[in-house]
């Protein structure tokens, strides 16, 4: 509903490649989707997808992953191959709900010298890589502050894997001075966690997600969404935000 012809896209966590090749299925070959996936299991996977995709020659891979600042850092690479974390100062409950087969360097580099190198100007973001979001918009200072009136950016929230340190609550509220705010916001576990019934909110539809059935919701207020999305219990799966 959201993408449109034309957008240049920047996709950080692909996995296999479901999400850019929908995104490229959406776009019919008119506009640019860049591919993040550092581990070089899913990596190889998503490049052999690509071949097949009917729109592939619009999705460009690289084997590296976003972050906060350009050179290498280690990850963890699990079993559950959409799982894998690059590192980060409160891993200590990611250890112990993810058994982790090895350690590895990756390439990354930050959204902001990414889009100056490529010379993008991006349209739409999506990440889903366990916690890291907070790193990959600490490093798209620039990016956001010169972002065109339209920029979305959608995500998998990780409250968990928030802390004092490395709070997305304060990347949220530096996104929201720079004129971003919720457009959709997705609850995880039930339609109508308590936070959200707490102010009164009502789902304008309800999802089906495999086991989950989730509230979407809109129009939520900016004075809420960081409670919303980064308090724990987890309450929000996804959070789509917009730049006015």
């Amino acid at each position: 509903e959201n993408l449109k012809k034309g957008m240049a896209v920047l996709d950080c966590g692909s996995n296999i490649g479901f999400y850019p090749l929908l995104e490229a299925h959406i776009l019919q070959g008119e506009g640019s989707i860049h591919a993040f996936e550092p581990d070089i299991r899913n990596f190889k996977m998503l490049k052999k997808n690509i071949e097949l995709c009917p729109f592939g020659e619009m999705i460009k891979p690289y084997n590296m992953a976003a972050s906060n600042k350009s050179g290498v850092e280690k990850m963890h690479v699990v079993e559950e191959s959409n799982l894998n974390k690059l590192f980060s100062e409160n891993d200590d409950e990611f250890k112990i709900r993810h058994k982790i087969n090895d350690t590895v360097d990756v390439e990354t580099i930050t959204v902001d010298e990414f889009c100056s190198r490529e010379n993008i100007k991006l349209d739409f973001l999506r990440m889903d890589i366990e916690g890291y979001e907070v790193e990959v918009v600490e490093g798209m200072k620039e990016t956001i502050k010169s972002a065109r009136k339209g920029l979305m950016i959608l995500l998998e929230l990780h409250p968990n894997a928030y802390s004092e340190k490395r709070s997305f609550a304060f990347q949220l509220e530096k996104l929201f001075k720079h004129g971003f705010s919720a457009k959709v916001v997705i609850s995880a576990g039930v339609p109508i966690p308590t936070t959200f019934s707490k102010y009164g909110y009502k789902p304008i539809k309800q999802i089906e997600d495999g086991n989950f059935t989730r509230g979407w919701y809109e129009n939520i207020n900016s004075d809420h969404v960081i409670e919303l999305t980064c308090s724990k219990p987890k309450s929000s799966r996804y959070i789509l935000l917009q730049k006015n």
